[in-house]
């Protein structure tokens, strides 16, 4: 009879157990997916930031020489360097 209870009482604690972390497991899944969505977000925005990019300096009209070419070659630098690190596949191209 005893034996009956202490093993009963285990499968309880056993079960409280199991539950607690089904929950802490599916809390950890939805922020996982949140933080999913948002880097997706973030990607998009880069890839849309680097196709701005180009198309700013299409024609070619900022030449390296001046301050203002310096500053659109760094910043199309930047953007490329987060495009290859994030696997993006179009590459902004200096036009000098």
């Amino acid at each position: 009879m005893m034996t009956v209870i202490i093993l009963s009482a285990i499968l309880l604690v056993a079960g409280f157990v199991i539950i607690n972390l089904l929950l802490k497991i599916e809390s950890i899944d939805d922020e996982l997916a949140e933080i999913n969505l948002f880097m997706v977000d973030i990607l998009t925005d880069l890839k849309a930031a680097q196709q701005q990019m180009s198309n700013i300096d299409s024609t070619g009209a900022f030449n390296s020489d001046d301050e203002t070419g310096t500053v659109f070659r760094e910043l199309n630098n930047i953007v490329n360097t987060l495009a290859e690190k994030y696997e993006i596949d179009e590459e902004v191209t200096d036009s000098e």
